[in-house]
């Protein structure tokens, strides 16, 4: 049993009070500052409803038709893809990604757009393992090359 006989109010120094007002005064800015951070990710977040229907609408048509272009008139039948015509298919994509990224560039400033090249060219340098992977697939199971391209 705890004998309160003795008790007495703490006497705090003026030194020690100010350092305990010190490092209450650094709790609240570290949690003014993360809630700072949480808004302005959900801000950032909320970015994506700024722009208008027409914008998001003219975007996904973008991507279905360039998706029925591919899958629909490319690749109606069953044949070999050679090299040119690949690397003319490649080329083609490329072109459709950069001069989006040059939009987004000139409309939206020069930080999304570097934020989306950034992006892209992160992404082609990690697609190369990929590429050497379905490569390994495609010889293991010997896959024909006309098939390939279905896969």
């Amino acid at each position: 049993m705890t004998d309160w006989s003795n008790w007495r109010p703490l006497n705090i120094q003026s030194s020690e009070r100010s350092e305990a007002l010190l490092a209450t005064k650094t709790v609240f800015k570290t949690l003014q500052h993360n809630h700072r951070e949480e808004q302005s990710r959900r801000i950032s977040f909320c970015r994506l409803a700024r722009h208008s229907a027409w914008f998001w609408l003219a975007f996904l048509g973008l991507v279905v038709a360039l998706t029925a272009f591919d899958l629909g008139i490319l690749r109606k039948e069953d044949r070999e893809m050679g090299i040119a015509e690949s690397l003319k298919l490649s080329a083609f994509y490329i072109c459709i990604a950069l001069l989006f990224g040059t939009w987004v560039w000139y409309a939206r400033g020069p930080e999304p757009g570097m934020q989306y090249f950034t992006g892209f060219f992160i992404e082609k340098a990690l697609s190369i393992d990929n590429v050497f992977v379905i490569s390994l697939i495609f010889s293991y199971f010997a896959i024909p090359s006309k098939y390939q391209s279905d896969l």
